[in-house]
């Protein structure tokens, strides 16, 4: 099979994977719900693409989720886009 671009309205063989990965971020002040795209994933995920993700999800499930598990715990410094939305007349 093929996969189409909605966007650009073209047939290709595979799809480009790519990452959107929620995280929840802790520090001593409290937590806080955060959404990573694609470089700032490959960081968090050790350096493993979505590409290479879905491979491992495909071959070995237990090892797709020790990738998960190893991201765990790790500290960072974190560089963040701050962003309040309003959902179902809720601020968030």
């Amino acid at each position: 099979g093929t996969w189409k671009c909605e966007k650009c309205q073209q047939n290709y063989p595979a799809p480009n994977y790519r990452y959107i990965l929620a995280c929840t971020c802790i520090d001593h002040t409290g937590s806080l719900v955060c959404t990573a795209f694609q470089e700032s994933a490959i960081t968090i995920m050790n350096g493993m693409s979505a590409q290479s993700m879905k491979e491992l999800y495909d071959e070995d499930p237990a090892a797709y989720e020790r990738c998960f598990t190893e991201a765990f715990y790790v500290p960072y410094v974190i560089k963040a886009k701050v962003q309040s939305e309003v959902y179902n007349d809720e601020q968030r």
